[in-house]
């Protein structure tokens, strides 16, 4: 008997069998569960600006809070990161017509990079106000990253500056390469997605230009980081830390690896959750110290690769006093962590029975 075939017996208040089909079962259980989805999500709208004023208001005494506990590194941080801002606007103001006329891949690569990390600097700020240590750990992995490339673009001069450059081709390609391998996969997200992925004429463009630059630079150049590698040997982002120098970050970068994927780490570990059986959902005002203290040291960095390469008196003086700030955002955020650590410790101590 097949599905369609078979029956469900049921009784009526009055003890008469009700014969009614699988199908006709399951489209009443549709029919029910659409109905009640229907209710449950107009009430949550209704009711749901209840639910927000109360979260809107525990999330801004919680950072009222927060920022009262670190508000002296807080404070300096965003001191660093303005005076940032300031020296990669007067920089770009100055050398920018006179190296847009010698046309200087250095200078280019370099002073978009340093934008951008004055950018994720500006999110990990607001994430540490906001107390979202793992957060802000998280993007601190791509100031790291930032800035180990800065330094290897510097460190390698003109040439490297026009592959990185160039390289932006090359992951538009790397963007749609599965759908020219698999063109059955392009028609089926198209489907899903709507009319959202290049055209085949946009593929085309992508492909040559692809095509193009792998004939100039090899076929390594179309790998992760082929960028940065010779026409033999692919080339890892650890490998570019140990060439510049900055691999004795690599432990703290590792560390931001599990806020940034989804490994088993980090449903146990978290800056914010001393304790690690806890779940965290939200924000914290444990664990903003060591997201704090590399920011700065990492926005050092890009001030350094980007000044030295105009050097002179100022920018070395300007250099000089970015590094007297970095110290003190340094000691000031761990202050404070030695401060919250021990308050947590009394409040335990509190709590446990005699």
């Amino acid at each position: 008997m097949t599905d369609s075939e078979m029956k469900q017996i049921l009784q009526d208040p009055m003890g008469n069998n009700i014969e009614i089909s699988l199908e006709e079962l399951d489209s009443v259980f549709r029919e029910i569960i659409s109905e009640e989805a229907t209710g449950v999500f107009q009430s949550i709208k209704e009711k749901g600006h209840v639910a927000l004023a109360y979260e809107t208001n525990e999330r801004l005494g919680f950072e009222e809070r927060n920022y009262t506990l670190w508000k002296e590194p807080l404070d300096l941080l965003e001191l660093f990161l303005l005076t940032t801002i300031d020296i990669g606007g007067d920089f770009n103001h100055k050398y920018r017509p006179e190296a847009a006329e010698s046309n200087d891949f250095v200078f280019e690569a370099l002073s978009r990079l340093h934008g951008r990390a004055c950018q994720v600097g500006n999110e990990i700020l607001v994430l540490l106000k906001s107390g979202y240590a793992d957060g802000a750990n998280a993007r601190w992995r791509t100031l790291h990253e930032i800035t180990v490339i800065s330094y290897f673009i510097k460190e390698r001069g003109s040439e490297m500056a026009e592959r990185y450059l160039l390289y932006d081709y090359i992951e538009s390609y790397r963007s749609i390469s599965d759908y020219i391998q698999e063109p059955a996969l392009y028609e089926k997200h198209k489907a899903i997605l709507g009319d959202e992925l290049p055209s085949k004429s946009e593929r085309d463009t992508i492909i040559g230009k692809k095509d193009e630059l792998c004939t100039r630079f090899g076929k390594e150049f179309s790998n992760e980081y082929g960028w940065a590698a010779d026409r033999t040997k692919r080339i890892t982002f650890k490998d570019l830390e140990s060439e510049v120098g900055i691999n004795h970050l690599r432990p703290y970068y590792k560390m931001a690896n599990i806020s940034v994927h989804a490994g088993p780490k980090g449903i146990r570990f978290s800056l914010g959750s001393p304790n690690n059986n806890i779940i965290p959902v939200g924000a914290s005002s444990m664990g903003l110290a060591d997201p704090g203290v590399i920011t700065a040291i990492s926005l050092l960095n890009m001030n350094t690769a980007l000044l030295t390469t105009r050097a002179d008196i100022d920018q070395l003086i300007t250099l000089k006093v970015m590094s007297l700030l970095a110290g003190e955002v340094k000691d000031a955020f761990y202050r404070c962590h030695k401060e919250t650590w021990a308050e947590y410790e009394r409040r335990k101590r509190l709590q446990e029975p005699d």
